[in-house]
């Protein structure tokens, strides 16, 4: 818009100085024509009738429509042949010269411009004779080529003020604007004060014009002319209809390219995408259905051929888990047998055989005589070696496999590991067993009393607690059992750690009975270890 602004302003300079030069090379000749007519003795005491001569130079110039000598009354004395398509344009020419005169309003001697017929003219008049007793004027009316409104850009205007501000032409509404004095129009503020140049103002209409104006030598006229900033936006606006019609359409197109084209790769794309998200539900289950632009095809059967691969390494996995998981229960059965059958020969063989010798070490030293001095001691240090050691053998062969879990059953057995862990640790334990007549199997009982070991264990070992609470319940066909304590509380890298094998231990036990386990730890506060392992087809009854 800027450019265009000023290319307006650079064609309203041009047309103005156009057409103020053309008035002032008229004004030049004309008035030289008139001095030499004023000049000859034929005028200068004119006879009614008797025309000079030189009147017929109207003929030889298209430029002049009629020259006229005029009485001091304003009647015609003499006046030229006008050609016959200026006839009109000069009789209104002398009408209006003669009204001019009749009323005392023709300035003799300042230049005028009329529109007559459609046609601008412009009138020079000049006195004939002594300056204080003119014989007659002399009246000039020139055929002017201003621009018209055709031959200028749309909407624009050409404007003539002289120096007092009082509109000598103009284009538009010329009736209604000449003779008026325009001189606070803001274009005529800056016209009057600068010779030449270029601005935007609002002209006398009160419209914002781009304007190139320039003045009128030796007659100090002002022309310029105003094209509107409205018309300059017209072709801007047409070029923005334009645009933006091109660039619907080439919206539309991109629309129904992208769409195409989302149809092309999209669909393979939220193939994928659908496929990814079953795989981090389901696994490696499926592959997905191959198309597309090269590129996604190729990628489609990359991702297939991911899935197969992982899906065999997931299978082989899983089986290698179960394989060890079944190498691990039956390791751990063999185990409790091995336990089971070293504590029975411990507690058998091992028992009796200390037990006889106690018996035979007593009456030996029975026999000895009676209230020796070294017999006596040494009957009670003897005595009370063998009694320790016998409960040696009695609590090694009841840590390899409580004879309680076997004859009793688990329920007595986590009441005698409880009473015995507070025993040995001075850690007060609350056991709470919410169960009765729980009928489990021997490998699921045993597992069960290892689990709670391990966990009294990993207690006595580094929580630092001072109590201890145990509580075993049904939940949801399910047996939890739970162990709580006040310590230290264990850290997340202590449960994650691979170094806590009893913790490892605990897991192990647990996933081969199918069951889960929760491991946390409250800084300061204790650690809550929960053992959740479902019992289906196992009868039990609620406390």
């Amino acid at each position: 818009m800027r450019h265009d602004r000023r290319e307006a302003r650079d064609t309203a300079l041009r047309i103005a100085k156009e057409n103020a030069e053309q008035i002032r090379i008229l004004h030049r000749e004309s008035s030289s024509l008139l001095a030499r007519l004023a000049e000859r003795p034929a005028i200068r005491n004119p006879r009614p009738g008797a025309c000079d001569p030189l009147f017929a130079i109207v003929d030889f110039f298209p430029q002049y429509a009629n020259v006229f000598l005029l009485d001091q009354e304003g009647g015609v004395l003499c006046s030229g042949p006008p050609q016959v398509q200026d006839r009109a344009i000069s009789v209104a020419a002398l009408r209006w010269l003669e009204n001019a005169a009749g009323a005392g309003t023709l300035r003799v001697g300042r230049p005028l411009m009329l529109p007559i017929e459609g046609q601008w003219v412009s009138v020079l008049t000049r006195n004939v004779g002594p300056a204080d007793s003119p014989a007659g004027t002399l009246a000039l009316v020139e055929l002017l080529e201003i621009a018209d409104e055709g031959s200028l850009p749309p909407g624009s205007v050409v404007t003539i003020v002289d120096s007092e501000a009082t509109v000598v032409a103009r284009t538009r509404d010329s009736d209604e604007w000449r003779g008026r004095n325009v001189r606070d129009a803001e274009v005529t503020q800056i016209v009057l004060t600068q010779p030449e140049g270029r601005t935007e103002a609002r002209g006398v209409d009160g419209m914002l014009r781009q304007y190139g104006f320039t003045t009128i030598d030796p007659i100090d006229w002002h022309v310029y002319v105003g094209i509107p900033t409205t018309e300059l936006m017209q072709p801007f606006w047409r070029s923005m209809r334009r645009g933006a019609l091109f660039g619907s359409l080439i919206v539309l197109l991109v629309g129904l390219f992208a769409w195409r084209l989302s149809r092309i790769i999209g669909d393979p794309v939220e193939n994928l995408s659908q496929a990814a998200d079953r795989i981090s539900k389901e696994g490696f289950t499926s592959t997905i259905p191959v198309g597309g632009p090269r590129e996604i095809h190729d990628l489609g059967e990359r991702f297939n051929e991911m899935v197969e691969i992982r899906a065999a390494a997931e299978a082989r996995l899983i089986e290698s888990e179960q394989r060890l998981r079944a190498l691990s229960d039956r390791l751990l059965g063999i185990q409790e047998e091995e336990r089971s059958r070293i504590a029975r020969e411990i507690h058998d063989d091992l028992g009796q055989l200390l037990t006889a010798l106690k018996m035979d070490v007593g009456g030996l030293i029975a026999a000895a005589d009676a209230g020796s001095r070294i017999a006596d001691p040494l009957r009670s240090r003897v005595e009370s070696t063998l009694d320790r050691t016998v409960d040696s053998v009695q609590r090694i062969a009841s840590e390899l496999r409580p004879g309680a879990l076997d004859d009793l059953g688990l329920l007595a057995a986590l009441e005698s590991e409880a009473a015995l862990f507070e025993e040995r640790t001075g850690i007060e334990c609350e056991l709470s067993l919410e169960v009765s007549d729980l009928e489990l199997p021997k490998a699921t009982e045993a597992a069960i009393y290892r689990i709670l070991q391990e966990a009294m264990t990993n207690v006595a070992r580094h929580a630092d607690a001072t109590r201890v609470e145990i509580r075993m319940r049904m939940r949801e066909g399910s047996l939890v059992l739970e162990v709580r304590d006040d310590g230290r509380g264990i850290s997340e890298e202590q449960v994650q750690s691979r170094g806590s094998l009893g913790l490892i231990g605990i897991r192990e036990r647990t996933g081969i009975l199918g069951g889960s386990v929760h491991i946390e730890g409250f800084p300061g506060r204790g650690t809550i270890v929960s053992v959740r392992i479902p019992l289906s087809g196992t009868e039990e009854t609620s406390a």
